[in-house]
């Protein structure tokens, strides 16, 4: 019964690591109950159940995202970042960390700053979800940019493109560009640009 599942599997994902090997997923209709969905390696005889929420992230297609964080740090793994708006470039650190009511972001020649600025930027750029992949060329220049440093990864470098059709903005990092509400980029935009009152 399960190879007649994957005659015409429902989704197919490539996944292709760094070092150029690729592996291609067949994913087939809803166990039972929808306790998750069947999936097998194509070509291969074993089928596996995988958990619905392993899934969830592909399920629309491969342009439509179910809210993608851009930066997927917890706060307590943000080491620091830096921010660049045109001409003018800061570097921030989180101070506290490790202690939830007390920690916060302060310019890092200035660990005694009380400005809020940095945190909000920080917690509005970790609010950032994306709702779509959309082709690298609908990006265009690059209006502002952000390298986060965790403990959990390499450095993330966020850009904040224009978009090339003038729609608005869209945002790059780790190979991708994704698309962002109006609301979203604007917000991101103008905690940016507190940063230098």
């Amino acid at each position: 019964m399960l190879a007649v599942i994957f005659e015409r599997p429902e989704r197919q994902l490539v996944v292709t690591t760094s070092n150029g090997k690729s592996l291609e997923v067949e994913s087939g209709e809803s166990s039972y109950g929808g306790q998750g969905r069947y999936a097998r390696v194509k070509g291969e005889k074993t089928v596996h159940l995988l958990d619905a929420s392993v899934v969830t992230g592909f399920e629309g297609g491969p342009e439509s995202l179910i809210e993608k964080r851009i930066v997927v740090a917890n706060q307590e793994d943000i080491v620091g970042y830096t921010a660049r708006y045109g001409d003018k470039e800061a570097a921030f650190v989180q101070v506290d960390r490790e202690q939830a009511a007390k920690r916060k972001f302060v310019p890092k020649d200035d660990l005694s700053s009380t400005n809020d600025a940095p945190g909000k930027l920080m917690s509005t750029l970790r609010n950032v979800r994306a709702s779509k992949v959309v082709e690298p060329k609908v990006g265009a220049s690059a209006i502002a940019t952000f390298v986060v440093e965790t403990t959990t990864r390499d450095k993330q470098k966020i850009e904040v493109l224009e978009r090339s059709d003038g729609e608005g903005h869209v945002i790059a990092t780790d190979g991708w560009v994704f698309e962002v509400s109006e609301t979203q980029s604007k917000e991101l935009l103008d905690d940016l640009q507190a940063l230098w009152p």
